[in-house]
């Protein structure tokens, strides 16, 4: 069974096998924080890179350009759409966040809203 790859949830066994994708990484802002997970599509956009892209630097030793890739992400401002999802285990409740959106800050877009918030505000 050298170089061949067990899927337990498939009960089969590969020659070969496929990177993924899945972050888990803490979001913050000014209302507090939260651990979510990202899939692959969503990571691949936030990181710049494909699972395979990741796995060859991995594979290539070149430990410094993969956590460069992270590094370059790390203290970013991004727009993230979360979803929220309840599920219980062992009888107690857990809240699971997942991206589904995730786009660059558009600046001129935020300034738009904030001028209308503050237009809003002062005709109270």
């Amino acid at each position: 069974m050298d170089n061949q790859y067990r899927c337990e949830k498939c009960n089969l066994t590969l020659d070969s096998f496929k990177y993924v994708l899945l972050l888990s990484m803490e979001l913050s802002d000014f209302s507090g924080s939260h651990w979510v997970t990202v899939f692959e599509e969503k990571a691949t956009k936030l990181l710049g890179k494909t699972a395979a892209e990741l796995g060859d630097l991995l594979e290539s030793n070149r430990l410094d350009e993969y956590n460069d890739v992270f590094s370059a992400v790390r203290f970013r401002e991004y727009t993230f759409r979360i979803r929220a999802k309840s599920e219980f285990y062992n009888d107690t409740e857990r809240i699971k966040w997942s991206v589904f959106e995730l786009n660059n800050v558009d600046y001129d877009k935020y300034v738009e809203e904030l001028t209308k918030a503050v237009t809003k505000l002062e005709q109270l």
